[in-house]
Order: C-alpha cells, then sequence, then structure tokens
C-alpha cells in the first residue's frame, strides 16, 4: 500500500499533499477554509472527521455559505467511502483527485455526497458578485444578481469573463505548488 505524504502548509499539518494542494487552490481563489475543523460521531457509532470546511462557499446556492469538502485521490476512493459520508449529512462535496479535475483541463471531479447524490460538481464564480458556489456543471443560477447558466457543458464559464482565467489561475497554482525544502506555494 502506498502512503501518502504528510506535508505542511500555513501552519496546518495536512494529511496528504493532495490535500495541501486543495488548501492552495482555495486560498487562490480567496476562499476561506478550516482544514479538519470537526470530528463527528455518526450514528451507527462511528466517527466522522470531514477535511475541509468552506464558510462562505455554499452548494448549489451562491448565498448560503457553509459547505464540507472531502478530498480523495481517485473516484473509486469516493465511492468506497460513499456510505460513510452519506451518513454525515449535512452539504457535503467529494472531489477526486487534483483541483479541480484529474486532468489538466478544468474537468469536474465533485461529487455532492449529501443531502443526495450528484456528479460533475464544478466551483463556479457569480460573474456580476463575484461570489464562490459549488454548482451542477450544466447549469448555474444566481437568482439574487439574476444571471443563469453560465457555465457551459464543460464546465467552462460562458463568454470571455476574466473570472475563467482566475479560476484556471487557481488550477495552475495549486496543481504547481512545491512543499519540498522549505518551499512555499
Amino acid at each position: 500500500m502506498i502512503k501518502a505524504i504528510e506535508t505542511k502548509y500555513k501552519g496546518y499539518r495536512f494529511r496528504s499533499r493532495l490535500e495541501a494542494r486543495w488548501a492552495v487552490f482555495f486560498d487562490a481563489l480567496g476562499i476561506k477554509w478550516e482544514y479538519e475543523k470537526e470530528g463527528y460521531e455518526l450514528d451507527d457509532g462511528s466517527y466522522y472527521l470531514p477535511d475541509f470546511w468552506l464558510p462562505d462557499v455554499g452548494l448549489r446556492n451562491f448565498d448560503k455559505g457553509g459547505s464540507w469538502i472531502e478530498i480523495k485521490a481517485t473516484v473509486e476512493e469516493i465511492e468506497k467511502h460513499t456510505e460513510r459520508m452519506e451518513a454525515f449529512g449535512l452539504d457535503l462535496v467529494a472531489f477526486a483527485g487534483l483541483p479541480p479535475g484529474e486532468d489538466e483541463s478544468y474537468t469536474p471531479s465533485g461529487y455532492q455526497i449529501s443531502p443526495g447524490w450528484d456528479n460533475y460538481m464544478i466551483f463556479c464564480i457569480c460573474p456580476k458578485c463575484k461570489r464562490v458556489s459549488i454548482q451542477y456543471i450544466e447549469y448555474a443560477y444566481h437568482e439574487k444578481c439574476n444571471i443563469g447558466a453560465f457555465t457551459t457543458a464543460d464546465g467552462s464559464l460562458v463568454g470571455n469573463n476574466p473570472l475563467n482565467d482566475h479560476i484556471n489561475k487557481a488550477i495552475e497554482a495549486a496543481r504547481s505548488a512545491r512543499f519540498e525544502h522549505g518551499e512555499t506555494p
């Protein structure tokens, strides 16, 4: 079995480099985050410790803050732990691989675990108010700004919106972060 390398970033000791890269991604997008904020006892007596709490990022809602994020190396690993994550019962999205997908493009990798189960979740930024949310890839709508469907089927923002560059730069920052020999992203 391959063991993940613990990694220090911003005063936190992450269980893996993958988790630390996600923290870099959140920082590059200006998203407040807390790492392993709180552990919970589930109804069956087992324990669950979500990786990240994003207090200002809503799940499918730009104005409702607060989403839990679980990071796994692969989709198969998400599937292996789905039942436990579903038992958590709060707004939780699991992401597989590097931010925010498994290849060099903005490929969606998020899986809404609870409430309900849905795949292909992505980080979206409202072009008008600049708030961040986690949305289903094919449709994002911000009622407050009266803007809808500003993502395309591949997850990119519609038009030449500079926010697309903002997300791409955050992806690049996370993927290029190095933690060896005292280097900092």
